[in-house]
């Protein structure tokens, strides 16, 4: 896509959806750069890998050889995450970052307006009625960040206060259009303790009644995850124009009310940026190392004692291709390659053969079948190669998003039409709805 392409679809995006109010007046050309800034990564990350492709027993431009190619891997490096509380964790005092303006948002107490369009989905409860949803609203001549949620499964909504960011939402085709104060997802773990990240990240530990701006955070709030204690974000940073520099960091902090710090075990990655999974105390992140190119993955089982991972087997295709389980991990890499499967959370990778064309995003059900976006079709493949296609609502030009809440309740953000949409399955993948959230 080229950047005329870009600009014509942000521009129609902007004008469809009237996400007219944004927080500065230069905001839209900010998010044009933020997205070309992004997509020049993906593509030196490319070049990277294809200049090292005659060295390198994996290339990084293609990241789909079998585990059986893989260089043999030495025994795993103990690492060590320094307490929150230790001098070397502990950033320098911070205060609230202040907002030069404020984007409006829908006020709380209310049902939705009508018109809601859903960007990002988070669920807590183990039977999957309760979950939040992000997303914007028209309100007066604009359009207004919005945040929603359901105690019923999605029989009704109300409105919750939503950080003053304004939202933007993921593009289809993985260019992320983060810029300054904005943000594009939601994660919520309990009725009280959420957040919402992008170009900027907000906490809440009142159920959204007030949010407070993270200022120990140096970047864009790529991936966030939430367990057992402890929030996880990849942040990426970098200037200037050798995209091969940029990096991504992995930074941890304890809720509610624990200072953020960078997981220094963990190391960096770039240019590619990685992936995050978390379950439990369990934490894998996959990326590309920024000496070799090779994939390279990181992981724990205590929330704490980082371990260097044998190589994985690629690169995810995504990073929403990347999925945990309390058994397993899923992973998908390029188009036509197959899936992999690790029941020891990244110390061994088994191939599923199934083959199939550019999938967009995993959902791991269980150790044994995950559901996969490709094209517009969600899919259920079992390791052992079986694809049954899923009964949809209706068609869908792709998926910004697909995941579960347990083995049974999941959701989907599909792009229909141009809008978007929230599904919901309640047997594990096989039958979608659609959740309408604003009447």
């Amino acid at each position: 896509m080229s950047d005329d392409d870009l600009e014509r679809r942000l521009r129609a995006l902007f004008d469809r959806e009237r996400l007219s109010l944004l927080p500065r007046p230069d905001a839209l050309e900010i998010i044009h750069r933020g997205a070309r800034r992004r997509q020049a990564r993906r593509v030196a990350a490319a070049s990277t890998g294809a200049a090292l492709a005659a060295v390198l027993v994996v290339a990084a431009s293609t990241m789909i050889r079998p585990a059986a190619h893989r260089p043999t891997t030495t025994a795993p490096t103990q690492l060590t995450v320094p307490s929150a509380s230790s001098p070397a964790a502990s950033p320098s005092s911070t205060t609230a970052e202040p907002i030069s303006t404020q984007p409006p948002t829908i006020p709380a107490g209310g049902p939705p307006p009508r018109g809601f369009v859903p960007l990002s989905v988070t669920g807590t409860t183990s039977n999957g009625q309760t979950f939040w949803v992000l997303g914007h609203a028209p309100c007066g001549a604009g359009s207004c960040t919005a945040l929603a949620k359901t105690t019923d499964g999605g029989r009704s909504f109300t409105e919750v206060a939503a950080p003053p960011s304004a939202v933007v939402p993921d593009v289809i085709g993985a260019l992320d259009v983060f810029g300054p104060q904005t943000i594009a997802d939601v994660r919520f773990v309990d009725a009280h303790n959420g957040w919402a990240y992008g170009g900027a990240l907000w906490q809440t530990s009142d159920g959204g009644h007030s949010w407070q701006r993270v200022t120990e955070v140096p970047g864009n709030v790529e991936q966030l995850a939430v367990a057992s204690g402890h929030v996880w974000a990849v942040v990426t940073t970098g200037s200037g124009p050798d995209y091969r520099l940029y990096t991504s960091t992995l930074y941890t902090a304890t809720y509610p009310g624990g200072r953020w710090a960078p997981v220094e075990a963990a190391d960096t990655f770039g240019p590619a940026e990685p992936a995050l999974v978390v379950h439990d105390t369990t934490v894998v992140v996959i990326g590309q190392d920024a000496t070799t190119g090779r994939p390279r993955a990181v992981g724990t089982t205590n929330a704490r004692n980082f371990t260097t991972l044998p190589a994985p087997p690629c690169l995810p295709a995504h990073p929403s291709t990347f999925s945990v389980t309390a058994d397993a991990v899923w992973l998908a890499c390029a188009a036509n390659a197959p899936l992999y499967v690790s029941t020891d959370f990244g110390q061994t990778w088994t191939a599923v053969p199934a083959h199939l064309p550019a999938v967009s995003a995993v959902a791991a059900v269980d150790p044994t079948q995950a559901v996969v976006a490709t094209g517009g079709e969600l899919r259920i493949v079992h390791v052992d190669g079986t694809v049954a296609t899923a009964v949809t609502p209706g068609t869908a030009d792709g998926f910004v998003f697909v995941g579960f809440v347990n083995a049974q309740v999941g959701f989907a953000v599909a792009e229909t039409g141009g809008a978007r949409q929230l599904w919901r399955t309640t047997d594990a993948g096989q039958h979608w709805s659609v959740v309408s959230v604003g009447g």
